[in-house]
């Protein structure tokens, strides 16, 4: 997609066999609303209203008289006329700005320069435009599933590296075993953890590869997360672009605190439940959110152009 694909200016849509259209797949809207009404100092634009009306007046009634003699006789010519017809016709048009506001924030973003298209480059907090290959998970799906005892037989037989008790050594058996209890807890809490729907894209940077990841909001997605699953399976068809937020940066290009964050100033160990959520924590994100590869962005559009 070009530079120039998010700007849907007024001449373009009265160019309609050159206007590009967009096949919206999610649209926060709250929070594209919340950015619309800080460009605007009237605040947000909730309806629009167009009315046409056409009127007819009224004229009074006349009635012209004739008169007089002739050479054959004499008589009266009388012409009446009645009054016009009164009326009026009144057509109104409500239009819903719902999808007009997604495209103004595009055009709003793209006239204040406030779009970042490079991964490389961009901040944390940085509203940031990808493109790329697109893929939809509903780990919905799953969590129920986690019960099903096959599924847990599956999960558990990497407990030790596969291997039976009877053919460990003492030592790997301690390993194995204590595996074991920290999978059974896996398996407890994962089953109460959210299962979000998730998308990831791989997109192109500087002819490297990057993989953008976010959550979805299941009540800002065009089309459910189920269907999408059922239609594409695991890669969408298509270039498909996400603009959002810069949320996070893949692990390996997270800057480092140099020693000035002590993990202890926030209570993190000082009871059980900081520990657990301390030790499950990376394992529950690595599971069920975002990879450690990868960036973390806040969606507010995901749309492709179509034609």
């Amino acid at each position: 997609m070009s530079k120039n694909a998010v700007t849907v200016s007024s001449a373009e849509q009265d160019e309609a066999e050159n206007a590009s259209v967009f096949d919206f797949l999610y649209h926060d809207s709250r929070r594209v609303a919340s950015y619309l009404s800080q460009f605007d100092n009237s605040g947000l634009l909730t309806g629009i209203t167009q009315s046409e009306g056409v009127s007819k007046g009224s004229k009074r009634g006349k009635r012209i008289g004739f008169g007089g003699n002739t050479p054959l006789g004499g008589g009266n010519i009388e012409l009446e006329i009645g009054p016009s017809e009164a009326g009026s016709e009144s057509l109104v048009r409500v239009y819903d700005p719902y999808w007009a506001n997604a495209l103004q924030f595009l055009d709003v973003l793209e006239e204040r320069g406030m779009i970042q298209r490079n991964l490389d480059e961009a901040t944390i907090g940085q509203f940031v435009l990808v493109t790329g290959f697109l893929s939809i998970q509903d780990l919905g799906m799953m969590k129920e599933a986690w019960k099903s005892s096959s599924i847990q037989r599956k999960v558990k037989s990497g407990v030790g590296g596969g291997k039976k008790m009877s053919n460990m050594t003492a030592a790997q058996k301690v390993v194995a075993k204590e595996e074991a209890e920290n999978m059974e807890l896996f398996l407890d809490m994962i089953q109460i953890m959210p299962h979000s729907v998730h998308a990831r894209m791989l997109t192109k940077v500087n002819d490297a590869a990057k993989l953008v990841w976010c959550v979805l909001n299941q009540d800002n997605l065009v089309t459910a997360a189920s269907d999408i699953a059922l239609t594409y399976g695991e890669m969408m068809s298509g270039d498909w672009s996400i603009i959002g937020i810069l949320s996070a940066y893949p692990e390996y290009l997270t800057p480092d605190l140099n020693g000035s964050f002590d993990e202890n100033d926030l209570g993190l160990t000082e009871s059980i439940i900081g520990q657990l959520t301390k030790m499950l924590a990376p394992v529950v994100r690595v599971s069920l959110g975002r990879p450690s590869a990868a960036f973390a962005v806040t969606p507010l559009l995901i749309f492709r152009e179509v034609s």
